[in-house]
């Protein structure tokens, strides 16, 4: 090799700018370009090359050509035919057994090796700004661009990896002036498609690579080149004037073999089992899919084998290295164990992979009898009551939540319960007329079977005399199929009075002359009944249809069946008639299917061919879509709703027959509950359904929390508006909110006509526990705690001058952990709190939710908005007050209580003490302690007033040195 190897600023002219680098934590832009490859010419066909020896200690595995170049043959130590898959050049005959002597292609490829050298050593321009001593000499965590890179002095990879990211034509040419050092178990990683027969080390002195460090690109070194324990190489190791070192399992390979990878698919788990799920209810699990090619991999389509099985997203393009999560959801309907496979269509040599997928079912199934509870007539003032029974005819437990009634003229002794599979439960139902006249109201069941609530209808009169009559018929629809013109077919009805006060029917009508009975009127005496003789006569060709009329003195005064029939010329025919013509799926959660089920029956002479049924809307699907019913014979016809939009869905059924054309009406509505933590995360313009307890509500701001989260209701009109004027909507309440969440000053709402839809669930729950956090908690983390009940202890609010709390004002406040004023109180207007006019507190404890009003940023302007009275207490807090030690408040029981609760309290030193009773509006309804008290332990019983209505109240033990508050919940 020539001298100016040695002589630095002497370098060839033929440098081509080449991009840039793109350092981690740098806010610079580069730019990338293309320059020329070296030209290694005969040097190309050698891994190791090296001057003075070549060691190699076993094990180590080398792929391509080895030479020693002038130091005779003898030098090159640990290499024979076993190791090396390639040529061993030798200078003499001295070299390892199978090695050649070629001194003159060896002479060859050292003088290639220098004008290689020059040319990587002299590209210019001189690199400059981030090309020059990238990362102070240190590549270590560094992605760097294509391009010619000079160090001034030695150059290193420690303490993380570098990655060199360009396609596969790019260039890399690093000009290192003295010695170059990768770290024990550092890489070199190539992305985007880089590959190391483009990637060129020129080395000025040394090249060391440590201990199971990767190494990517050819290694130009003056001196030498040293290898740890288990490196590996992808390209070659050239010393000009030294040794060539390799430790114990060392590797290296040619950089000309190297193939680009395509995509390649890779999941973290191929099987997902998901256990048993009650029917109606789902689970969500997930798999991640890798791609650890070298180009994207394009997911096309993502199906599902067993439609109880559902997967989103259903496509997607994942870059090298990238990963995507598939979310599975498991809806099972029906009770068996479900397998299937979720199939991945992708761009991968494979072409197509899948998840084996599982989960067993059961459910409970909610069953109740009677569907109407009838009392008759009771004396207003007295009471009469009867029994619902409940049985579970699934495979699993029911668990009966809530039991509540729509009219506290009926009442319920309970409200929970566990039901084995097939057993049952008996609810004794109250009737308390309190004014005479006709009450109908509905028990309803919250409960873990598929509807999650049902109902029984409950009716009966107040009356002065406490018997009454009740007219029940024993069929609501007589279809009398196929008649022949002019001749008659009978069907009996069987009419019960089932009171205890004799049923006069005054009279009985057709509204169809095709249609008649056998008697004009009658008395039927109590628990007895009489029969009704309906006859079909068709005088035409056709179908006929009608009613049958009963006016009696009972409840409703009038009652009716339908009567329908088709007249026929012909002495055979078949007849359709269905078990229904409307069918309510209730509320079904997207994502799910539930299924309902008619019954055809020929009613006619001759088979009855159904041919096509067809839905006019892709949400409903029909199973069977044909059939043929010989007659007086029945057929099943499942129909699912797999609802995928939100909202109610109708649509009709088709039947089309050798008969005619039949219709049923079906309709649906499509639900999406998800967690309000999950709901703030959903792209704005989602729409979705929550469920949560009302924490706080007035005028036009209701916050709801569940166990995830919280989120504010902003409406200044409409129902629900009005429903919290009203108090319809109150603080307690259990509340389904459907509707589209943005931000109104950064705070997450549902906003004005983004509420589609609401319905309260249940009244007075238990308020969840507020989280006790510090100015500085809100400061740093607010959004955390957005809308939530939250507690702060100690506050200051700066006084400026007011007597009481100003409407529509913020003041500053502070607490031992801030005093910067990051987080404002802010009193809202005359509507939306009950504070403003009340007296100004300097010191106190804030109970209530936290908001925020800032205009351009979401992580400011967080304010505490006290609404309820209570919500801001004057005084230290209780647990830093010195005096906190020296009592205590214990939680009441029972609560929720109906009459009477105990409140348990302590003293350390005797003292005069209150204990106030206030309602949601800071009112105190109640003083049940005022006096002077003893030390030790007291127990005092709360009676509830008549005039205290449902919901919930506070308890508050205060002297002139301590307050405490708790609450407690009165149902009726």
């Amino acid at each position: 090799m020539t001298k100016n190897l040695k002589i630095a600023g002497i370098y060839k002219k033929s440098l081509h700018l080449l991009g840039a680098i793109l350092i981690f934590g740098l806010t610079m832009s580069t730019i990338a370009n293309s320059i020329p490859a070296l030209d290694l010419l005969s040097t190309s066909d050698f891994v190791i090359l090296s001057g003075s020896a070549v060691t190699g200690i076993p094990p180590v595995a080398i792929k391509g050509n080895v030479g020693l170049s002038p130091a005779a043959g003898s030098f090159i130590v640990g290499f024979d035919g076993s190791n090396v898959d390639g040529t061993i050049y030798v200078v003499d005959d001295s070299g390892p057994e199978g090695s050649v002597v070629n001194a003159t292609l060896l002479q060859t490829a050292k003088s290639d090796l220098t004008t290689a050298y020059n040319d990587a050593a002299g590209r210019t321009p001189i690199p400059t700004g981030d090309f020059l001593n990238p990362g102070d000499g240190n590549m270590g965590g560094l992605n760097l661009v294509p391009g010619l890179y000079k160090f001034t002095s030695s150059a290193a990879i420690t303490g993380s990896d570098l990655t060199l990211t360009g396609s596969s034509s790019d260039v890399w040419i690093f000009q290192i002036s003295t010695s170059f050092n990768m770290g024990s178990g550092i890489k070199i990683i190539l992305a985007g498609g880089a590959q190391a027969k483009n990637i060129f080390w020129q080395v000025g002195t040394s090249a060391t690579i440590g201990t199971y460090a990767t190494v990517k690109g050819t290694i130009l070194a003056d001196q030498s080149v040293t290898f740890g324990t288990g490196a590996s190489l992808d390209g070659r190791a050239l010393a000009f004037n030294a040794a060539v070192t390799l430790a114990s399992g060392v590797t290296t390979n040619l950089p000309d073999s190297e193939q680009l990878n395509g995509p390649v698919f890779s999941v973290d788990s191929t099987n997902v089992d998901f256990g048993h799920v009650n029917n109606g209810q789902t689970k969500r699990d997930s798999v991640t899919v890798t791609n650890t090619g070298d180009e994207n991999l394009v997911i096309s389509s993502v199906t599902s084998t067993n439609v109880v099985f559902t997967v989103t997203p259903t496509n997607g393009t994942i870059a090298p290295g990238d990963s995507l999560k598939y979310y599975i959801t498991f809806a099972p309907l029906s009770n068996s164990l479900r397998t299937g496979h979720i199939i991945f269509n992708h761009n991968d040599e494979g072409e197509k992979d899948s998840v084996s997928v599982r989960g067993s079912s059961s459910s409970a199934i909610f069953s109740a009898s009677p569907s109407t509870l009838f009392f008759g007539q009771v004396n207003t003032g007295t009471q009469k009551v009867d029994t619902i029974t409940v049985t579970n005819m699934g495979t699993s437990n029911l668990v009966i939540l809530t039991v509540t009634s729509s009219d506290m003229a009926f009442t319920v002794n309970s409200t929970s319960g566990v039901i084995a599979p097939g057993q049952s439960m008996k609810y004794a139902v109250t009737f308390s007329p309190t004014v005479d006249g006709l009450k109908t109201a509905f028990i309803h069941f919250t409960h873990n079977a598929t509807n999650l609530k049902d109902s029984v209808r409950v009716t009966g009169v107040g009356g002065p005399d406490g018997t009454n009559s009740e007219f029940t018929v024993n069929i609501s629809y007589i279809n009398f199929g196929s008649v022949m013109v002019n001749t008659e077919k009978n069907r009996t009805v069987i009419i019960t009075n089932n009171g205890d006060a004799d049923l006069l029917i005054s009279s009985i009508f057709s509204d169809s002359d095709q249609f008649t009975f056998s008697s004009p009127a009658g008395s039927v005496e109590p628990d007895s009944s009489m029969e009704v003789v309906i006859t079909f006569k068709p005088t035409s060709e056709g179908l006929k249809a009608g009613y049958i009329f009963f006016n009696h003195n009972a409840a409703n005064a009038s009652d009716s069946i339908r009567v329908s029939g088709t007249g026929r010329v012909d002495n055979t025919a078949p007849e359709f008639s269905i078990s229904t013509s409307f069918l309510n799926f209730g509320k079904v959660l997207i994502g799910t299917q539930k299924q309902l089920e008619v019954t055809i029956t020929n009613t006619g002479d001759a088979d009855l061919e159904i041919s096509d049924l067809f839905s006019d809307n892709y949400q409903y699907i029909i199973s069977p879509t044909s059939g043929t019913i010989p007659p007086n014979g029945t057929q099943t016809f499942y129909i699912t709703f797999a609802p995928t939009v939100v909202g109610q869905v109708d649509g009709i059924i088709q039947f089309t027959h050798n008969a005619g054309i039949d219709y049923i009406n079906v309709t649906g509505i499509g639900e999406y509950i998800v967690s309000i933590s999950d709901a703030r995360d959903l792209p704005s313009g989602t729409e979705f359904a929550i469920e949560g307890i009302v924490t706080r509500t007035l005028g036009r701001f209701t916050r709801i929390q569940d166990e995830t989260g919280a989120i504010t209701l902003h409406q200044s009109s409409g129902d629900f508006h009005y429903d919290v004027a009203t108090n319809e909507i109150k603080i307690g309440d259990r509340i389904r909110v459907q509707g589209r969440l943005s931000e109104l000053n950064h705070l997450t709402v549902i906003n004005g006509a983004d509420l589609t839809g609401y319905e309260r669930l249940s009244p007075t729950n238990l308020l969840p526990t507020p989280i006790k956090v510090t100015l500085n908690d809100i400061a740093t983390n607010g959004e955390m705690y957005e809308s939530r009940l939250i507690t702060i202890e100690n506050l200051t609010i700066t006084n400026v001058g007011d007597a009481t709390f100003r409407a529509s004002t913020l003041y500053q406040i502070t607490d031992p952990t801030d005093n910067t004023n990051r987080v404002s109180l802010s009193i809202g207007s005359n509507s939306d709190t009950y504070l403003v006019g009340n007296p100004f507190i300097q010191n106190g404890t804030f109970v209530g939710v936290l908001s925020q009003s800032s205009m351009n940023s979401p992580n400011n302007g967080y304010q505490l908005l006290p609404v309820l009275l209570t919500d801001l207490v004057s005084g230290a807090s209780v647990v830093d007050n010195e005096y906190s030690r020296n009592f205590t408040l214990s939680n009441n029981y029972p609560n929720p209580f109906t009459n009477t609760t105990t409140i348990q309290y302590s003293l350390l030193n005797s003292d005069y003490v209150k204990m106030n009773i206030t309602d949601m509006l800071g009112n105190v309804v109640a003083t049940i302690v005022d006096g002077y008290q003893t030390a030790g332990t007291h127990t005092v019983t709360f009676d509830k007033e008549s005039k205290l209505a449902s919901g919930v109240y506070y308890y508050t033990l205060f002297s002139d040195k301590f307050s405490i508050v708790r609450s407690f919940v009165i149902v009726e």
